[in-house]
């Protein structure tokens, strides 16, 4: 089993579904990364099944310790989105019992699957830890959230929302290295925009890289723009952005991610400035 959902999935959706289809026992559980709604149900499968459960060794510390998780990513800019005990208390319902992994992954792993097998693709940026699964003989990819077009969208909700990386350098170098593979169906976690569809056959898979690609470009030249009317801080800046690309439909907490991720790379590349709490070039 690749992933699991949120603490409730396991017994409201995924145990009724293998049983509806014949399945009576998960011996394997991959997380692809640490967050809380692909990991979430880990502990409840492992409690009620033979299944071990195996991560990448980088976020391995967010499933074991989910304060860790909470401190490091939920909360990690709560001095601009702060979070009252609410919803502290619907993170800790979501990600449910830490749980212990007994399979430590790396890069380029194999994982032997009936007859088949899995390669480990490490992926980071979206996490650490990301990894994506790939079946060579059928040239299946199994992306998670390793790649995230332009985002999310939801008509019903009326949002939309940015794509979630905390390491841009790596995001990018990751989406350089899956261009390079040779994948004919790629499987991913979420409706991505622009496809809003979770299987993309080889060329449409190639065009949604080439899309992430030109909206991490894009970034980094909104922020420059923006930069030339600056200084300012990392809210003020990403409320900017947010607006540009969401086509005023609001800043969500999720969006000062990868405007922060963003910054950093240029700061690396000396590319901005930083002082007293702004940017500026």
């Amino acid at each position: 089993m690749i992933d699991c959902g949120i603490a409730s999935s396991p017994a409201e959706y995924i145990f009724p579904y293998l049983k509806q289809v014949g399945i009576e026992e998960v011996s394997f559980l991959i997380n692809t990364h640490g967050h809380q709604d692909h990991m979430g149900g880990s502990s409840y499968i492992k409690e009620n099944s033979k299944a071990k459960v195996a991560a990448h060794e980088l976020d391995v510390p967010w499933i074991e310790n989910h304060a860790l998780l909470l401190k490091e990513f939920v909360a990690k800019y709560d001095i601009y989105f702060p979070l009252n005990d609410k919803a502290i208390s619907e993170f800790y319902k979501s990600v449910g019992k830490e749980c212990k992994v007994d399979m430590i992954l790396k890069d380029g792993a194999i994982i032997p699957v009936d007859g088949s097998e899995l390669k480990v693709i490490h992926t980071p940026g979206h996490t650490k830890g990301s990894i994506c699964l790939y079946e060579p003989s059928e040239r299946i990819l199994f992306t998670s959230d390793a790649v995230q077009g332009t985002g999310l969208s939801s008509e019903s909700y009326n949002f939309k929302v940015l794509p979630v990386y905390m390491d841009a350098e790596a995001y990018f170098n990751s989406l350089n290295r899956l261009k390079e593979m040779n994948i004919e169906l790629a499987l991913m976690a979420h409706d991505f925009e622009p496809f809003k569809r979770r299987v993309l056959k080889g060329e449409e898979f190639r065009e949604y890289l080439n899309l992430s690609l030109n909206l991490f470009m894009k970034m980094d030249e909104l922020i420059l723009k923006i930069l030339e009317d600056g200084p300012y801080d990392l809210l003020a800046l990403t409320k900017i952005i947010s607006d540009k690309i969401t086509e005023g439909k609001g800043i969500l907490w999720n969006d000062i991610y990868i405007v922060d991720a963003h910054l950093q790379r240029l700061l690396k590349g000396e590319k901005v400035s930083y002082s007293e709490g702004k940017y500026l070039r």
